[in-house]
């Protein structure tokens, strides 16, 4: 399993770099047509569509890969039951826990992934705001503030429970980071029982 993790980061890694680049080319071109200028942007468009199909292509390499690993397969499986977890999120969550081995718990992955906040302390004083450590993990916590956005759309819970601390007056990304959490949980209850995600309502 540890070796089957370390080629799936490595199939991850050259996604998150074409990722970018395709980021950097569609700056440029918004910015060369803000500017008017034309100039090189067809260049610039081919090489973004190519960064497209091998980012598709990896893609599925990476579910290849997984397929290949019962272990990892199983894995993903109950993580995507998940509503909001998408084939990408799960396998960035198979390699950022080592398939669920490097953690205990939900708890301790949210201090890694930068979603558990942590307040300021002097002696018996707290100061300021809860803020999350600066020595997070920021890819994994991006990916999870999509899925969280993601959730609050085609989960009836987690949309409800949104509105409901938004109405409270907590501010939205505070919020959110409250959904990633759940998420999060949701995630490591489903690898614990070994079961996919049943919402309560289907559940009753």
């Amino acid at each position: 399993v540890s070796k089957a993790v370390e080629e799936l980061k490595a199939w991850l890694s050259l996604r998150v770099k074409m990722v970018r680049e395709r980021a950097g080319y569609l700056s440029r071109i918004r910015e060369m047509k803000s500017a008017g200028c034309t100039i090189g942007m067809d260049q610039q468009k081919k090489v973004m569509a190519c960064l497209d199909q091998q980012i598709k292509k990896t893609d599925a390499d990476i579910k290849a890969h997984i397929k290949a690993h019962t272990e990892l397969q199983t894995t993903h499986d109950l993580l995507v039951s998940v509503k909001g977890v998408g084939a990408i999120v799960a396998a960035y969550m198979i390699c950022s826990t080592h398939n669920f081995t490097r953690f205990n718990d939900a708890r301790k992955f949210n201090c890694f992934a930068g979603i558990a906040p942590f307040t300021h302390q002097s002696g018996t004083s707290i100061k300021g705001k809860a803020r999350v450590s600066h020595l997070a993990n920021k890819d994994i916590k991006v990916l999870l503030n999509l899925a969280a956005f993601c959730a609050v759309r085609c989960d009836e819970e987690l949309k409800t429970y949104y509105r409901r601390k938004v109405e409270e007056g907590k501010a939205k990304m505070s919020c959110i980071n409250a959904v990633r959490a759940k998420l999060v949980a949701r995630m490591f209850a489903v690898v614990k029982r070994q079961s996919a995600f049943i919402p309560i309502k289907a559940a009753a």
